[in-house]
């Protein structure tokens, strides 16, 4: 039995194995560490962001609610989306993303807003948006360089970057006036 060392003909006679070095590991680039929001710390970061726009809203419902003591004004906290009621209008904040096995960095996912009118004012809850219809719509994306730096900016468009408190403002003022 004859054994025989086969090496490529592109191979360096004095090197056995390949020239090339190991495939990097996800999250790892050769020029430098990965963006902020395609590290996994940025998860905490958007978590915080969804909490600063409950803690936003929570003051005007009550204003609002004090100025009109007969109608319904809500907030329903669910993982990664956040329902306002004020009266006959809506407005939802949704973090959009892939989860599990399937999740991406931060800066795959999309913040989707959406005012809605025609709220039911008799229906209590998330059901009252049943009769609702939306009446406008944008999807932003986040951009920061760590967690004190962080904005959302309109994703079709290379506008401004909006803070988190902005962006809420905005969307309390026009709902407010489109009543």
């Amino acid at each position: 039995m004859t054994f025989r060392t086969e090496v490529a003909q592109s191979a360096d006679p004095h090197h056995v194995g390949t020239s090339d070095p190991a495939p990097a590991s996800p999250g790892f680039r050769r020029d430098g560490p990965a963006p902020y929001l395609e590290q996994t710390r940025a998860q905490t970061a958007l978590r915080q962001q969804l909490a600063a726009i409950v803690a936003d809203l929570a003051p005007e419902l009550e204003r609002r609610r004090v100025r009109e003591p007969e109608a319904k004004f809500e907030m329903h906290v669910l993982p990664h989306r956040l329902i306002a009621r004020m009266a006959d209008v809506g407005i939802s904040f949704s973090w959009v993303g892939a989860v599990g096995a399937q999740a991406l960095t931060i800066a795959d996912g999309r913040l989707l807003v959406i005012q809605w009118a025609g709220v039911e004012n008799e229906t209590r809850g998330v059901a009252a948006l049943r009769s609702a219809h939306p009446v406008r719509e944008r999807v932003y994306r986040p951009e920061a360089s760590d967690a004190e730096h962080w904005g959302w900016c309109v994703d079709d468009a290379d506008g401004p970057v909006r803070s988190t408190a902005d962006l809420v403002a905005d969307w309390l003022d026009v709902s407010s006036t489109r009543r």
